[in-house]
């Protein structure tokens, strides 16, 4: 996911950060992760519209592959997404023309391009993890879908005051199994995971 315009904050995993423009990461196979646009992308007069370009990788379509000893690099890759990786400024700027270029090419030209994008944030060493080393988590589709609302909700919500019970009926549960359910996803319960935008949006103002 190549970030190209937009702010707001950003949950992958146990992760939460706000996030910014021109900003690369990339999130393994049924790891939770949502982008949610902050309070200017909503503004009547608004012209921070957010904008990203992603690439979108079926492990079924590279698995024959992956089996080549030429691309243990990529496997490894993909093992370290798991825990969701954000890749340097540097490193963003470089692979950012890559896909930009990618965009605009097809058949064979685009297959080429897109391997060697893999290849370089393979070889990279210029990066960080954005989950906790002891998180492991999958979640499916209609899962996904439950908790981004619940997500959407709590983020646009930070600064009021947020009761349980509201947010419990929004993914259609009682109060007690909507609270196992969001910590066994979230690795945290709803009021930390409140507490943790409301400092991360107070640092980005500070």
């Amino acid at each position: 996911m190549l970030l190209t315009s937009g702010s707001g904050t950003r949950f992958v995993g146990d992760s939460i950060e706000t996030f910014q423009a021109s900003e690369l990461v990339m999130v393994g196979a049924n790891l939770a992760h949502v982008w949610k646009s902050g309070e200017s992308h909503f503004g009547q007069n608004n012209t921070q519209l957010a904008g990203a370009m992603y690439i979108v990788v079926k492990e079924t379509g590279l698995e024959h592959v992956l089996l080549y000893e030429e691309m243990r690099p990529v496997r490894e890759l993909f093992i370290r997404a798991q825990r969701g990786i954000q890749f340097s400024h540097e490193t963003t700027k470089r692979v950012g023309e890559m896909i930009l270029k990618a965009y605009q090419q097809s058949g064979p030209d685009q297959l080429v391009s897109f391997l060697n994008i893999l290849k370089e944030l393979a070889e990279t060493g210029d990066y960080r993890y954005l989950c906790s080393a002891h998180y492991r988590q999958k979640v499916d589709h209609h899962d996904m879908t439950k908790l981004d609302s619940v997500l959407d909700y709590l983020i646009m919500n930070y600064k009021n005051e947020v009761r349980l019970e509201e947010v419990a009926d929004i993914a259609n549960m009682s109060l007690t199994a909507f609270c196992r359910y969001f910590k066994e996803r979230a690795h945290k319960t709803v009021i930390q995971f409140l507490n943790e935008i409301r400092i991360e949006h107070a640092q980005k103002s500070s």
